[in-house]
């Protein structure tokens, strides 16, 4: 049996053979940053808005000395000075990304709720505290900031998609499916919907409407890896195992290093009785794959498997 491998990346995992990179999510938005992050204006986020700053009292002339009391009074005003709670909310948001970016979810999830404390309204900072939550698997905590987050804003795909990911995740798959198609049917063009409405589907049990919604998202994005794979995973379901390796193969020439890829390649050519070809693929993996205890029973697999394959 054909194993997928799986890496975590903006995606959703089910077992091994539907990777994590299979689904799709539209991650983290900042209020301010390069063109890599989706952005969000710096207009006001709720509906409140930040109190006037307090007038700072005139300074003295330059020859005359600071009395004590007007020291006093410059560090009252400061200590006393309205905070904006909207640029504080952005800042612990952005912050909250930096930390998702660094690999400290906790922190994140902190700095993400740190500034929904300020502003209750921040559709970024739900958003974003949603998908960090997916991502360790506190999945009812994600629905509820993925709820809130699409009451702000229930026109926004981002949000839609993403939530059918979290939807998929817990096992609601007819509820995945809707957000999926809300997607589809404002943005027909969307190559991470079709994707993920792929996958969604083939976990219902419906191959040939996973299929036909993976060669949409051929059509729409030939070199799209995730599509190229997940459509392998399929075809390997329907015992295409020629057509699962050509789109292996093809997913490759995109993207040469891809450990997952290499693995279930290897698999499938075995499967075909390819064994020289399949014990390359595989050793190919055992040198791209990193050694850690999540990657460890994989690992041993294919060492197992390239054993059996080398044997005379």
């Amino acid at each position: 049996m054909v194993v997928g491998h799986a890496t975590r990346t903006d995606s959703i995992p089910s077992d091994r053979r539907t990777s994590m990179s299979d689904v799709v999510r539209l991650r983290f938005l900042i209020s301010l940053g390069p063109a890599l992050f989706l952005c969000l204006s710096l207009s006001a986020i709720g509906p409140s808005a930040a109190a006037p700053a307090k007038p700072a009292p005139p300074a003295p002339p330059p020859d005359q000395p600071v009395t004590v009391e007007e020291e006093v009074l410059s560090i009252t005003d400061k200590i006393t000075k309205p905070i904006d709670n909207d640029a504080e909310a952005m800042r612990h948001n952005d912050l909250g990304v930096a930390f998702v970016f660094k690999g400290d979810l906790a922190q994140a999830i902190d700095e993400f709720t740190h500034a929904l404390r300020l502003q209750a309204n921040y559709f970024a900072a739900h958003l974003n505290l949603a998908n960090t939550l997916l991502d360790i698997g506190r999945y009812d905590d994600a629905l509820t900031e993925f709820k809130a987050a699409l009451r702000l804003k229930p026109d926004d795909l981002k949000a839609h998609n993403d939530y059918g990911v979290a939807l998929k995740e817990r096992g609601d798959l007819e509820g995945a499916i809707a957000e999926f198609r809300t997607v589809l049917r404002h943005r027909p063009d969307d190559v991470n919907a079709h994707n993920n409405l792929g996958v969604t589907l083939k976990a219902k049990g419906d191959t040939e409407g996973a299929i036909a919604e993976y060669r949409t998202a051929l059509e729409l994005q030939p070199d799209d890896v995730n599509a190229h794979f997940n459509l392998a995973l399929a075809l390997i379901d329907k015992q295409d195992l020629e057509g699962a390796v050509g789109e292996f193969r093809t997913a490759l020439r995109v993207r040469p290093n891809d450990a997952k890829i290499r693995f279930n390649l290897g698999y499938t050519l075995a499967a075909l009785g390819r064994r020289t070809d399949a014990a390359q693929e595989l050793r190919h993996y055992l040198r791209l794959e990193r050694d850690t205890p999540a990657n460890r029973p994989w690992l041993e697999q294919a060492e197992s498997k390239l054993r059996e394959l080398e044997m005379p």
